[in-house]
């Protein structure tokens, strides 16, 4: 019996809970996850992003980005100053080392099914990247 049969039947046996709601609170904490998912994931793996996610410095720039207003309010620094030192200084110490581009989300795991490395959009609503011409019925890159 494997984890995720096992909180199926306590939740259904014990809890009494339906199955909608337990397929749903399994899919919430990540206990069920579509057979298309890793194959989505692999497929759009980047190799220079996964190896960035391996140096010490990712860890550092994780933490920052967890905790932004903290470390702004006591290093007077926004996420990009300080993605940009860290790499500086990383660089001085390794010349193998490329400097990449300033965005957070090429340091640490993509999470929950996420196909794309940028995290700095994250808290957008909409889809800026996309405008669609609703009288022609098709969408166009901008």
């Amino acid at each position: 019996m494997n984890t995720v049969s096992l909180y199926w039947n306590v939740l259904r046996y014990i809890g009494g809970l339906p199955d909608e709601l337990i397929v749903k609170i399994l899919y919430e904490f990540h206990g069920l996850k579509h057979p298309i998912v890793s194959i989505l994931l692999n497929s759009t793996k980047v190799k220079v992003y996964e190896d960035l996610q391996k140096l010490p410095i990712r860890k550092i720039i994780y933490n920052f980005y967890v905790n932004q207003e903290k470390y702004n309010n006591q290093y007077n620094y926004n996420i990009i100053d300080f993605i940009d030192n860290q790499q500086r200084a990383y660089c001085k110490f390794n010349t193998s080392y490329d400097k990449v581009d300033n965005n957070p989300g090429y340091f640490f795991p993509r999470q929950f099914g996420r196909l794309y490395y940028n995290t700095l959009n994250d808290n957008d609503l909409v889809e800026t990247k996309i405008h669609v011409d609703w009288k022609l019925n098709r969408s166009k890159y901008i």
